[in-house]
């Protein structure tokens, strides 16, 4: 898929699976989570979802360039955003995917 967007970075179908899969990972990280655990192991497991994250965000991005409607695409910004602790992006695409639902 790397290649494909290599290629051609217009692939909006190989730029959605490449965001998925980062956005997938580190929703599976935040999963497995022991927040009552050893205090060291979740800072490098928080780590480890904000670099997922961080390399879903450029793909996930472009598809939502190509395609602004494109709800699961939304849902992923917002998700990435709400990882990152940025909530004022989290917040606009939040309110994106009520209006995009509402359609």
């Amino acid at each position: 898929l790397q290649k494909s967007v290599k290629d051609n970075p217009e692939d909006i179908l190989a730029n959605n699976e490449i965001a998925t899969y980062y956005y997938n990972k580190g929703v599976a990280l935040i999963s497995s989570m022991d927040y009552d655990g050893d205090q060291d192991k979740l800072a490098d497991t928080q780590s480890k979802i904000e670099l997922l994250f961080a390399k879903a965000l450029p793909f996930a991005d472009k598809v939502h360039s190509i395609d602004p409607h494109e709800t699961n695409t939304i849902k992923i910004l917002s998700g990435i955003y709400f990882g990152l602790n940025d909530m004022e992006k989290h917040d606009f695409y939040e309110k994106l995917l009520e209006k995009a639902i509402e359609k």
